[in-house]
């Protein structure tokens, strides 16, 4: 018969052999899950020392890019861009909402290559609400103010025309341009009638008068410029067209109007817009495509007008005054880094 005692003793050092056993089992077991883990921290530290120093690097790089082209733009404009544009009368036309810093540097620019820059007209949202069409504007282009979007088709039309005449050279004016619907209101280069001493019914076209007195442009001249300076006077003008970063169809379609889809009366005009391939965009956006990109999709004026996708850049700004000086000579082209441009500057074709 077996002793009580000795089950006590083979229990005792069954469980103590099993105590043994797990203990031994499981201090092996964390260590080499610890050399583990100690070994993916190491290589993933590693890693983030990389890609922070990759990461200064590449900032570096930038600021320095940036830097660059701040100077550029800060010095080389002076230095390059001087009396490239000596005389010449340039009008800037902006959609609404385009960037003001970006208008001043293209002024600023101008200004610099010795351009004859008369300033800014600004579209106001007024030309693109309907409510906002009043019977004056209407008069002005012999539509009944009861269909606005006629009258506003109309204005663009015969504002597009009044842009032409004041671009016209004698060469072209020999060969002869056609004439869109002109205003029957107004005396003269006079807009509606009145024509007191403050009334700019003397200095401008009738529709850009009608425009500026409705409020559908805003005027703003150059530094130097008085704002009674005539505009679209007798003088070869050259038109800079700025679009906005983020416009509507609308915006879109009024730029556009403005410019003639026939070779005959075709503008001397460059339309430009900044860069936009850095715009934040949410996963489903879909974004209307800047006037830039409009127009050159466009097959009736696509090929009719230069076009810089990159004028916040010196190399945009270099092509647009060298277009702008060439406007003449019919050599067009679209420059920048966006879709559709053929070149980064004029020449590099």
């Amino acid at each position: 018969m077996v002793n009580f005692r000795y089950h006590i003793v083979s229990i005792t050092a069954v469980f103590l052999a099993l105590g043994i056993g797990v203990a031994l089992g499981g201090t092996f077991l964390d260590r080499a899950t610890v050399d583990l883990l100690e070994g993916n921290i190491d290589r993933a530290e590693a890693r983030i020392r990389e890609s922070e120093r990759r990461n200064t690097e590449l900032t570096d790089d930038l600021n320095a890019t940036q830097q660059r082209e701040d100077g550029l733009l800060e010095n080389g404009v002076d230095m390059l861009f001087g009396m490239m544009l000596e005389d010449l009368p340039v009008l800037v036309i902006t959609q609404p909402d385009s960037d003001a810093d970006l208008i001043a540097n293209v002024n600023r620019s101008l200004e610099l290559a010795d351009a004859d820059l008369r300033g800014t007209l600004e579209i106001t949202p007024d030309l693109l609400d309907d409510d906002a069409i009043d019977a004056d504007l209407a008069n002005a282009v012999s539509v009944s103010v009861d269909d606005p979007a006629e009258v506003r088709e109309a204005a663009l039309s015969v504002f597009s025309q009044e842009l032409i005449d004041a671009s016209i050279t004698d060469d072209r004016a020999s060969e002869g341009r056609d004439k869109a619907t002109t205003s029957t209101t107004g005396n003269g280069r006079g807009g509606p009638s009145g024509g007191g001493p403050d009334d700019t019914s003397d200095r401008h076209p009738p529709l850009l008068t009608a425009l500026l007195e409705g409020e559908y442009l805003d005027f703003t001249p150059a530094e130097g410029v008085d704002e009674d300076t005539p505009l679209l006077e007798d003088a070869v003008y050259r038109y800079v067209l700025i679009g906005s970063d983020e416009p509507t169809e609308a915006d879109n379609s009024l730029l556009l109007d403005l410019l003639p889809t026939r070779e005959v009366n075709a503008i001397a005009a460059v339309v430009v817009t900044a860069t936009t391939e850095d715009r934040d965009e949410e996963p489903n956006d879909d974004p209307v495509p800047t006037v830039v990109a409009e127009l050159r999709a466009d097959s009736d004026r696509g090929p009719l007008y230069t076009t810089v996708d990159n004028v916040d850049r010196f190399t945009g700004l270099t092509a647009m005054i060298v277009s702008l000086r060439d406007a003449e000579t019919g050599d067009r082209g679209h420059y920048g880094q966006a879709a559709g441009a053929g070149a980064v500057l004029p020449g590099d074709r």
